[in-house]
């Protein structure tokens, strides 16, 4: 089957297609002569696998790890929860504290210490916003 064939069945983009067996998650057998790829349906059922796991969060890395069998689905489903319901809690502590910056109508040139200050206070009670070294990685990227 071609690559057009199983972007249509799959509903994946030709490119993520491409982008996950350069990642190693799909090997489809090449055609001796033409060396197109030819996609089986296993290689379907795989990519749908992995769009399921994508579905719910998954890293590529997440990913290759569970398909190699180098973790069990259970292990990565069980530290994607926790993962989840860290960055849950971090994006409720970032609400709160955009809804805590509108309620005191402080849209500019807002008092920057007073607002950390907030942040340290609340995160001492055991709430969470992102960690900065989380927020320069993103910027660096």
């Amino acid at each position: 089957m071609r690559i057009g064939e199983v972007a249509e069945q799959t509903g994946l983009r030709i490119r993520n297609i491409r982008f996950y067996e350069k990642k190693g998650l799909i090997e489809p057998d090449r055609e001796q002569d033409s060396k197109y790829r030819d996609y089986t349906e296993e290689d379907i059922r795989r990519l749908k696998e992995i769009i399921l796991y994508r579905k719910m969060g998954f890293s590529i890395e997440q990913i290759h790890q569970v398909l190699t069998k180098k973790q069990s689905v259970q292990e990565v489903l069980k530290q994607q929860v926790i993962d989840l319901e860290q960055k849950q809690r971090d994006i409720q502590g970032a609400i709160d504290l955009c809804e805590k910056i509108i309620d005191d109508g402080c849209y500019e040139n807002f008092d920057v210490e007073r607002y950390l200050s907030y942040v340290k206070e609340e995160e001492t009670k055991g709430k969470t916003f992102a960690k900065v070294d989380d927020l320069l990685v993103d910027f660096a990227e």
